[in-house]
């Protein structure tokens, strides 16, 4: 099916929908326990009350000719998102790199190697990081639910406590405070919350996600990317834990796996370095000896968790009530009671709505429409800076990383020049130079030449050394100043004498990173919204 400019819409496998048949949502609704097809579902097969039936329905859709256009348009979206981040990625890399003093590359160092320099690495970034994650960490919040009337304070009371349950059990400030680590270091971090499984202590789980293992729609605007059409997630899983998962789908992971390579680790092009480093290292590196004969294979997938959007034309969404907003799900008892006791009424309108695909690069291991109600991502982004052209984050270390590299190479050449010696000298008045070279080097030189000639000038560049300290000196006081975190802010002493200066420097400070925090309340409120919403839903 084509829209009016001639492309086909997103996600729309079929080219023929037809209309959901749904319950009738007219009168007295009646809570049921299993679950039913909601709207959204319409493209995916209907379940039936004998499980393997389903199984196999599912896989014949999967391997159809709508799930490979599915397929097909999902990895589309992948491919180009991964193009178009992939320079902002790399330069997100290299901030992270610059905080784990990670600040010369490899043709750096052979460059001063050759010129007998040392690789010194003074990092003025990782106090001034680390004093704004310390600030966060001693600042923990909480969530508290607040009801709208009288009769919802109790309820009220019982989901702040059941939050507070959830956040306790997932470890949920250990959680913000590394999501919150990669928005100042790299420019973003993210928050997930999710379902938990059998093993897990809560029946919802808040946890961080790796920003190298996440891409989004980079066209999207607004702060929480609601506006985006789809956020994806990778993962490299053993095949054996893979096949565990998805049975019935043994031998499209079995082709996955073999074209990402057996034993050794091949790169499939699926990815960039941000992505795979750890699992490139984790092949490539071995102990030397006789070990090297050792054999352990292990085969890898990747997998891509594909959340998106599709349109739907009539979907039943609830007005008024404590849930309004939410696409109604027959199966809630709360928006059972909400519609049966009149708060609330049942309105038909055209709805984006969260589906669910994974998948590898050989095709689709399943897809089905997002088991949250809330019908939002599960992911929520901590944002550091923004680019204006682009969007594109970055963090603080962004605007240090070219001073903190001048003052690494002023302090190379300062060392350099204090240890080194330049020796002038006639031809003929000592019979082997590098034993004069060698001799001049040393502070108790004693250097003989010959009768009839000039003896060795040994000249030292001492001056030159002093120039380059001096210019360290002012690097380090331009990194605080370009970071916002002066010396009062960690406590050290300075020209400022009384108290109120001193308070003044240290506000002053405050005012240049608090963006950092007001993006952290911003996230953590979108991910408390979600969060609820899936409490209120799974307990």
């Amino acid at each position: 099916m084509l829209n009016e400019q001639g492309a086909a819409p997103m996600f729309n496998p079929d080219e023929k929908r037809n209309r959901p048949s749904g319950d009738d949502v007219s009168g007295s609704l009646v809570y049921h326990g299993g679950r039913k097809k909601a709207p959204g579902d319409t493209f995916l097969p209907d379940d039936t009350p004998d499980p393997n039936r389903n199984l196999k329905r599912k896989t014949a859709w999967l391997d159809s000719p709508q799930g490979w256009n599915l397929h097909t348009n999902l990895m589309g979206h992948y491919i180009r998102e991964l193009d178009r981040q992939a320079e902002n990625r790399v330069q997100m890399a290299m901030d992270e790199d610059f905080y784990d003093h990670i600040q010369f590359t490899d043709e750096e160092l052979e460059i001063l190697a050759e010129r007998g320099q040392a690789p010194l690495v003074f990092n003025m970034i990782h106090t001034s990081v680390n004093w704004v994650l310390g600030s966060q960490r001693r600042s923990t919040m909480d969530y508290r639910i607040l009801a709208r009337n009288e009769r919802g304070v109790q309820a009220a009371e019982r989901k702040t406590q059941l939050l507070k349950h959830v956040s306790d059990a997932s470890h949920f400030e250990s959680a913000t405070a590394d999501a919150f680590q990669s928005a100042v270091k790299a420019g973003v971090g993210w928050l997930e919350a999710c379902q938990g499984s059998d093993d897990d202590h809560a029946k919802v789980i808040m946890r961080s996600e790796n920003w190298r293992s996440m891409l989004y729609d980079s066209t999207a605007v607004r702060y929480d990317l609601e506006d985006a059409r789809y956020q994806m997630r990778v993962k490299w899983l053993d095949v054996d834990i893979a096949m565990g998962l998805w049975r019935h789908r043994a031998g499209m992971i079995e082709r996955a796996a073999n074209e990402s390579g057996s034993g050794m680790f091949m790169s499939d092009d699926l990815g960039d370095d941000a992505m795979d480093f750890q699992e490139i290292e984790h092949f490539h590196s071995y102990a030397g000896g006789n070990r090297q004969n050792a054999v352990a294979n292990r085969d890898r997938v990747r997998v891509i968790e594909c959340w998106f959007k599709r349109m739907v034309p009539d979907a039943a969404v609830l007005k008024g009530g404590q849930f309004h907003g939410e696409l109604f799900d027959p199966y809630s008892p709360g928006h059972v009671a909400e519609y049966n006791e009149g708060r609330a009424f049942l309105s038909t309108r055209p709805r984006q709505v969260v589906h669910c695909a994974l998948l590898t690069d050989s095709g689709l291991l399943d897809v089905r429409r997002s088991p949250y109600r809330h019908n939002r991502f599960p992911f929520t982004p901590l944002w550091g800076y923004r680019r204006a052209r682009d969007g594109m984050p970055y963090g603080m270390i962004r605007g240090l990383r070219d001073i903190q590299r001048d003052l690494n190479r002023r302090a190379a050449k300062s060392l350099h020049h204090l240890s080194t010696t330049r020796v002038v000298t006639e031809e003929g008045a000592v019979d082997d130079l590098e034993e004069l070279r060698n001799e001049a080097a040393r502070p108790d030189a004693v250097i003989q030449y010959k009768k009839g000639f000039q003896p060795p000038k040994i000249e030292a560049d001492r001056d030159i050394a002093a120039a380059h300290v001096d210019m360290m000196s002012r690097d380090a006081q331009m990194i605080q100043q370009v970071s916002g975190v002066t010396d009062e802010n960690l406590g050290r002493k300075t020209n400022a004498t009384s108290g109120k200066a001193i308070l003044a420097r240290q506000d002053q400070g405050q005012l240049t990173t608090s963006l950092f925090f007001d993006n952290l309340r911003l996230s953590r409120a979108i991910h408390g919204e979600k969060s609820l919403i899936m409490v209120e839903q799974y307990y």
